[in-house]
């Protein structure tokens, strides 16, 4: 009688792609765990900031505040003068245009006078 045994091997490798992906993961895990420890020590932090901020809420006193108004009221005199003012410097733009184009009136006539002699 022959015996026969047969095996089955089986026979486990490693990707590496897969192992660098699996080393890649843990490592971002780390970090998140890293952060969120850290966040937790802020909120900490914060809460108890609040507690004592609340806490000194209740012992301190009520102070009176005061509100100072000031009114500006327009003076009739002065928006008088304004107009007046506005006027006369209008009034003397047109004068400074009506001399300026004389001016430049005369002296073309001058330069005719000039060129004739």
């Amino acid at each position: 009688i022959e015996r026969l045994e047969e095996k089955e091997m089986v026979q486990y490798y490693r990707d590496p792609k897969k192992e660098s992906d699996l080393a890649s993961l843990k490592s971002q895990i780390e970090t998140e765990y890293r952060q969120r420890d850290a966040t937790q020590s802020e909120i900490d932090v914060v809460n108890k900031r609040i507690i004592q901020l609340e806490s000194q809420k209740k012992t301190v006193k009520p102070q009176l505040l005061t509100k100072e108004v000031t009114q500006i009221e327009r003076d009739p005199n002065l928006d008088s003068q304004v107009t007046s003012l506005s006027k006369e410097i209008k009034q003397l733009k047109e004068d400074n245009s009506s001399l300026s184009t004389d001016l430049e009136r005369l002296k073309r006539e001058l330069i005719i006078l000039e060129q004739k002699q």
